[in-house]
């Protein structure tokens, strides 16, 4: 979802490979961050909290940790391991490294009411 993104699905689709080593259908909407193709990423945390600032337990895949055996590039996915609430607000945070200088960003989006 993008920053202030309202009516974000609460799961995730089907994947292939299955980034959720099993969970699938019951792995929450994933928060993707592309970088540009050219720049280094490094160090990254990440993560995903609910609207009373609880950590949602996640699985983080990254540039230097990709969650299937295949690159991720320069991207990093946030994947909730369980459905989102629906009419919640989530806020994301990520702080990394990019080409050598630190990089952070905090937003947040709302799911959609079921």
């Amino acid at each position: 979802p993008a920053p202030g993104q309202v009516d974000v699905p609460l799961k995730m689709g089907l994947e292939l490979p299955d980034p959720t080593n099993g969970r699938g259908n019951s792995a929450g909407f994933p928060v993707t961050i592309f970088f540009c193709g050219k720049q280094s990423v490094r160090n990254v945390k990440a993560s995903i909290s609910d609207q009373q600032g609880h950590l949602i337990r996640s699985l983080i895949s990254t540039p230097e940790q990709p969650a299937t055996y295949f690159t991720q590039w320069n991207t990093v996915c946030i994947i909730p391991e369980e459905t989102l609430n629906s009419s919640s607000t989530y806020t994301v945070s990520i702080n990394c490294i990019v080409n050598g200088k630190p990089f952070s960003k905090i937003f947040s989006f709302s799911t959609l009411a079921e």
